[in-house]
């Protein structure tokens, strides 16, 4: 397999953007805050919107097809603004376990060292292959927030981690 090449999102990827996030969400609805039934309601303009406010990369095919995505973001507030939050990460089935999550991740740590301290995440506790890929790239667990989520009559924990930028 030829290795993706990776890139911030713009306005222009918002359609794929859109597709592959709620995709993510109905493939998984286990690892994400929210759910496909919320965001897939949402308009065109408030995914254009996530890709101007936050920082959003992709991973393309040599096709231009997007297979990937790692987002982030970084609080306003003067006193938290020195954090980066990793608010999604997701790869197409088809590309998995050929190292597209690393790359796409070790490309969000290089562009937020540049301009955070640290970089924090979540990852729901029983999904073990996000938690030993943020592993493998240098994360650390923190802590752990039983019941975050709930999902039916379903509770979900989940790990904190955290990774040093400088």
């Amino acid at each position: 397999m030829t290795f993706p090449s990776i890139r911030r999102l713009r306005t222009a990827d918002c359609p794929a953007f859109k597709q592959l996030r709620l995709e993510s969400l109905l493939n998984h609805p286990d690892a994400y805050q929210t759910s496909w039934e919320e965001e897939s309601q949402k308009s065109d303009a408030w995914f254009d919107a996530r890709i101007r406010q936050n920082v959003i990369f992709g991973a393309f095919t040599p096709e231009a097809r997007l297979i990937g995505l790692c987002c982030y973001t970084r609080p306003q507030k003067l006193k938290s603004a020195h954090k980066a939050i990793v608010w999604g990460m997701y790869v197409a089935p088809d590309y998995r376990g050929n190292g597209v999550s690393l790359q796409l991740l070790n490309h969000t740590i290089s562009h937020a060292r540049t301009r955070a301290h640290i970089l924090l995440l979540s990852v729901t506790s029983s999904n073990l292959a996000a938690y030993r890929l943020y592993q493998k790239a240098g994360f650390c667990q923190y802590g752990q927030e039983p019941d975050a989520m709930k999902l039916g009559d379903i509770y979900y924990s989940e790990r904190l981690m955290f990774l040093p930028l400088r």
